[in-house]
């Protein structure tokens, strides 16, 4: 008879602790949804390591709060080695918001993307873009050079404007970046 109660208090226990458990995830989950600010917008080609782009303005709604923040111009950002993606002339760009599998995943749509070159004046490329596995696949600038790129990625909850640097480079001499 002592050892059944003691079976059923360890029952007893993992029960409450299983709870637990599950109301807090759920509770992380729900204030995870609840966040004002828009997603990261990470970049990432074949054969390049994984950027994040800087936030620029955006609007964004999520149940009840609204904001609205203004910034600077892309070009005017400060870019480090974190928000400046290397690629060889037309690879396939890949813009995602979800980094690790516990991210989670904003459906969005490309508004506007443009480039710049290094006077400040916008570049005429075709973006070809596809969308696979949530995440939008573009091309790069065919022709080589440094670009300040903005794209502009509307969102269910708002519009959001991310910066990055963009250095297109030829296939030999991509080993130097």
């Amino acid at each position: 008879m002592k050892n059944f109660t003691g079976v059923f208090k360890n029952k007893k226990y993992l029960i409450v602790a299983s709870c637990a458990a599950i109301l807090l995830f759920i509770g992380w989950s729900l204030i995870n949804s609840l966040s004002i600010k828009p997603p990261r917008l990470y970049l990432s080609s074949e054969f390049s390591k994984t950027i994040q782009a800087i936030f620029g303005s955006y609007s964004w709604n999520n149940w009840h709060e609204s904001v609205m923040a203004d910034s600077i111009h892309p070009t005017e950002f400060q870019y480090t080695s974190d928000n400046t993606l290397t690629v060889g002339g037309n690879e396939q760009i890949i813009l995602s918001n979800k980094k690790i599998k516990i991210d989670r995943h904003y459906p969005f749509e490309l508004s506007n993307l443009e480039c710049f070159d290094e006077n400040k004046a916008v570049i005429d490329y075709k973006v070809l873009s596809t969308y696979s596995n949530n995440d939008l696949y573009i091309n790069a600038p065919s022709v080589n050079g440094v670009y300040i790129c903005n794209a502009v990625l509307k969102y269910k909850q708002g519009t959001v404007s991310y910066g990055y640097k963009l250095v297109v480079v030829s296939d030999e001499n991509k080993l130097n970046y």
